[in-house]
């Protein structure tokens, strides 16, 4: 099994314009975890064009979670 930080990601939910959403696991709860790209980051972060996002240009990672379900 991956992982993705503190996810056990399951297998991909699907894939789209913005990223990949996978069917992960956090604490043994099932949820769905989206994964953006790049250079969605990028631009969400108010980046040039073509520059790579860093952990200090985003400033923070936020997980969105909800159970599976609901």
């Amino acid at each position: 099994m991956q992982r993705l930080g503190d996810f056990e990601l399951d297998g991909v939910l699907g894939e789209g314009g913005s990223g990949t959403v996978y069917a992960a696991r956090l604490g043994g709860q099932a949820c769905a975890l989206k994964v953006l790209r790049a250079d969605v980051l990028a631009e969400l972060a108010g980046l040039p064009a073509g520059s790579a996002p860093t952990p200090e240009s985003v400033g923070e990672a936020i997980a969105w979670r909800r159970p599976l379900g609901d």
